[in-house]
């Protein structure tokens, strides 16, 4: 840890969701609190939480090593900024996929037991990856920078056997992180609930960290979003079939057809990648 820091045992916190619910408004605000330090940067699911000090070696570490590396490197990391104030050292980082959530819970549970959680939940899974879909068209990332407002006026439509895939693989990864409720100390924060009171919701957050309250910065309070129904083509229909899906997924009874679709599109999304990759 830094040796700046005067605080020998500081709080360890983690803020996760999926991309698009939030993670990075919660993230650097949070990050702007006087006794708090944290890696600026999303941190990566993997290879990190995955392999631990084994991301640095040839994976020959002694079993004291393996069983310490994910919190030492963790310290280091959320630690690089903090000061003689500090007294919280935390990150964010967002699981990718279903099999990344498995992945990080698993070394959550298993290294970083003592963790505080905050887990970022969007409800509106439409207007999510209607979202998503807009930022990466415009390369307008974030509601409250310049030009995000000009990109959510163009529509985006949805292609049916990817919008299957997506709502799946978030249903099944939301799924898995809710079980860190069994294991940490989790705060859920729910998108929609926050966006009508930053501050109230901030303060709750502050609290459940065990830090004093403040206020939030202007331009984080103020965030520039546009409705979803304005950008998303066939936007009720959309709604109305996510609903479906969440309901048959809740109860356990997706249909092997929308499974199917669910690893197709993957597995193309997977070889697309890789040989985009290759060059």
């Amino acid at each position: 840890m830094n040796p700046i820091m005067t605080c020998d045992n500081p709080t360890r916190y983690l803020i996760i969701g999926l991309p698009r619910s939030a993670t990075t408004l919660v993230h650097l605000t949070i990050m702007g609190h006087p006794n708090v330090a944290a890696l600026t940067d999303e941190m990566l699911v993997l290879p990190f939480f995955e392999k631990g000090l084994s991301t640095f070696t040839f994976g020959n570490e002694e079993p004291r090593e393996k069983e310490m590396g994910h919190r030492a490197i963790f310290d280091a990391f959320t630690s690089i900024l903090a000061d003689e104030h500090t007294t919280h050292i935390g990150a964010k980082t967002c699981a990718q996929t279903p099999e990344q959530a498995i992945v990080l819970v698993n070394a959550l549970q298993n290294h970083l037991p003592d963790l505080k959680v905050i887990l970022t939940v969007r409800s509106n899974l439409v207007a999510q990856y209607g979202s998503l879909l807009s930022a990466r068209f415009s390369g307008a990332w974030h509601a409250w920078n310049a030009g995000a407002e000009t990109a959510k006026s163009k529509q985006v439509k949805f292609i049916r056997p990817m919008y299957i895939r997506y709502l799946l693989d978030c249903l099944d990864t939301m799924k898995t992180l809710r079980t860190l409720h069994a294991s940490h100390d989790v705060h859920e924060v729910v998108y929609e609930q926050m966006s009508e009171d930053m501050q109230g919701h901030f303060d709750a957050m502050y609290r459940f960290l065990g830090l004093d309250p403040i206020p939030l910065p202007q331009q984080k309070a103020k965030k520039v979003k546009a409705p979803p129904e304005q950008y998303i083509y066939r936007y009720p229909d959309m709604v109305d079939y996510a609903s479906r899906i969440q309901d048959l997924h809740d109860n356990g009874q997706v249909p092997g057809r929308l499974r199917a679709v669910q690893k197709w599109v993957n597995k193309s999304m997977r070889t697309y990648y890789r040989l985009r990759k290759r060059g």
